[in-house]
């Protein structure tokens, strides 16, 4: 995967690899160890890419506070929660208890 990203130019290989991360972290339980495989800096240099090349969405919002919530990254996960506001995406989410709790953590 590194190495398909990094053929594009930084700003879109950042991107694609924010994507192909997000894909797996919100598949399901099951897989969330997964995402403990794949740089976290990387990650968050993706979702900013994201953001300047494409604007941001909900789904991508709610799909970055997952991944900051399960690399511990209380910062990164507030603000985006902020965003979120009471926004959740069901789609992204298990269950709206997971958004608690993980909106809860991330404004201790």
């Amino acid at each position: 995967m590194k190495a398909n990203s990094d053929r594009r130019r930084p700003s879109q290989g950042d991107f694609l690899y924010f994507q192909v991360a997000s894909v797996v972290a919100c598949q399901c339980v099951a897989v969330q160890g997964e995402l403990s495989r794949m740089s976290w800096p990387r990650i968050r240099k993706g979702y900013a890419a994201l953001v300047h090349l494409y604007g941001d969405s909900n789904v991508a919002e709610n799909r970055f506070a997952i991944m900051a919530y399960e690399a511990y990254d209380r910062p990164s996960a507030l603000g985006t929660f902020m965003e979120i506001g009471d926004k959740w995406d069901p789609g992204a989410w298990t269950a709206k208890a997971y958004f608690d709790q993980a909106n809860y953590w991330a404004r201790e």
